[in-house]
């Protein structure tokens, strides 16, 4: 997954982001993350996620930054 980058316009002060392939994240099955809880069990494994931690939005987000898919 490419990264981004983000810049500020100096005119309008408007924020941009641009895909930065230098700060990748990738991704793999089965990956520790959060702690959650299922029928009294509590996990950290996650089906899919990024090697490093850093967040990854299945379906993206919305214009503040707010994952779509949770």
């Amino acid at each position: 997954v490419l990264g981004y980058s983000e810049e500020m316009d100096p005119f309008t002060f408007e924020i941009r982001f641009k895909p930065d392939p230098q700060n990748r994240a990738d991704l793999a099955f089965f990956v520790k993350g959060d702690e959650w809880r299922l029928l009294g069990m509590t996990f950290r494994i996650h089906l899919f996620g990024t090697t490093d931690g850093k967040p990854f939005h299945l379906l993206g987000t919305d214009g503040l930054g707010r994952d779509i898919f949770s």
